[in-house]
């Protein structure tokens, strides 16, 4: 792609140590200085140009009796800044998020409530890139949303999972943080718990960094340290 360095980001307390990069399109746009402010102007033009109501909503249900089909979005960091390391080793950052149209599919069945959840994962009739599924059930992210979803509640909340994989693995897109969004916003709408989204993502947070914001999806500025 083509790449286009703007110099200084235009912040207040601007800061040389921090690097933002900005992907759009076909062209990477290097900012130095602060990040911050710089991404969030960024995303507000980009806001007002798609259209802040726009049709980008990325987690769809489809619901059936007592099934729920969910599309589990894969994401990219439009924008991206890490600044220098804190003491314990952390980085700042300040990303850009957005989800995309890749995504992993979710089919959840309600069971009788005395049995027992069981889990199939595999990869999607039409995955254009493979690689063995060899991780055990138990820290799959999404079962482990389940789980934590249901210690929230305090009772089991027994249910089949189909989960039919298109997004590679290890490649940054948040594919099983995709899943485990997917699953808590699948249970919840499966068992009408009627539990808040801001609920639903401090559950996320305990099981990972980018869940919370895979919860809602859309576009975001997601800051912190990773």
């Amino acid at each position: 792609s083509s790449h286009q360095a703007l110099g200084d980001g235009g912040c207040p307390d601007d800061d040389p140590s921090y690097q933002t990069l900005v992907f759009l399109d076909s062209v990477t746009i290097e900012i130095e200085g602060c990040c911050a402010d710089d991404i969030r102007r960024i995303h507000m033009a980009w806001l007002l140009w798609v259209g802040a109501n726009s049709q980008h909503q990325p987690i769809l249900y489809e619901i059936m009796m007592r099934s729920i089909h969910i599309q589990a979005p894969a994401k990219i960091n439009a924008a991206l800044s890490v600044g220098p390391p804190t003491p314990d080793g952390m980085h700042p950052i300040c990303s850009w998020m957005l989800t995309i149209d890749l995504h992993d599919e979710m089919t959840l069945t309600a069971l009788e409530p005395d049995r027992l959840s069981r889990y199939a994962i595999m990869w999607h009739d039409d995955a254009l890139q493979r690689r063995e599924i060899d991780w055990s059930i138990t820290s799959d992210l999404a079962v482990r949303a389940h789980q934590s979803i249901e210690k929230h509640v305090g009772r089991p909340l027994p249910i089949q999972m189909k989960l039919e994989k298109r997004i590679p693995l290890g490649g940054g897109l948040g594919g099983g943080s995709s899943d485990a969004a997917a699953m808590l916003r699948g249970i919840n709408m499966l068992f009408d718990l009627s539990i808040q989204d801001d609920v639903l993502e401090r559950l996320a947070s305990e099981l990972g960094s980018d869940i919370p914001f895979l919860v809602r999806g859309g576009s975001a500025i997601v800051e912190g340290t990773g």
